[in-house]
């Protein structure tokens, strides 16, 4: 978790949601303090009520799980370019790593908490930008591609009918909650 205690104002970093490149510009270029470890709480987030301030601003990044799923796949060199995941290997990763996909703090914190603002993978640098903006922090310095280190296909593409139907069953509350559907 990024903290800037002047503003008050916290990002909560998640995995496979550019928290790299985030911490680095809030970090190097607009005083955020790193606190505890870069990925904060199980799974990447806050997980129960006694973990936050409620006189803080929280951000954090949300991705949708298929394209998550794909970059993760991706990180853990299962996937080729012109390659689809494997239904088993999902299955076996989604189990030997169940706080990653289910940050209960994030689902908890989207229900629970008015400070948060969620801003989204696929738009971040605008969200991001105007998220900075909203806390009195100016223009956003330019976010720094850090982990991108394979040019893969949109995420789709990398998905069998059956791996998009069980991702799409498997996180239905949070895909629901986040407004996501698979293709977009």
């Amino acid at each position: 978790m990024m903290i800037h205690k002047e503003l008050n104002v916290a990002f909560l970093m998640g995995p496979r949601t550019a928290s790299r490149s985030l911490e680095a510009a809030l970090g190097k270029r607009l005083d955020f303090e790193r606190v505890g470890a870069h990925h904060h709480g199980p799974g990447g987030m806050v997980s129960r009520a006694e973990d936050y301030d409620p006189s803080c601003r929280y951000f954090t990044v949300v991705r949708n799980h298929w394209d998550t799923i794909v970059s993760w796949a991706f990180k853990e060199r299962e996937l080729t370019l012109l390659s689809q995941i494997d239904l088993a290997w999902l299955v076996q990763f989604i189990n030997n790593n169940p706080g990653y996909f289910r940050p209960g703090g994030l689902w908890w914190f989207l229900r629970e908490c008015p400070q948060l603002c969620v801003l989204r993978y696929e738009n971040l640098e605008a969200e991001f930008a105007a998220a900075l903006r909203a806390v009195g922090l100016g223009e956003a310095p330019p976010l720094m591609r850090i982990n991108e280190g394979y040019k893969r296909l949109h995420y789709r593409h990398h998905l069998s009918d059956e791996c998009a139907r069980w991702i799409a069953k498997a996180f239905r509350e949070e895909i629901a909650l986040l407004g996501y559907e698979f293709g977009g």
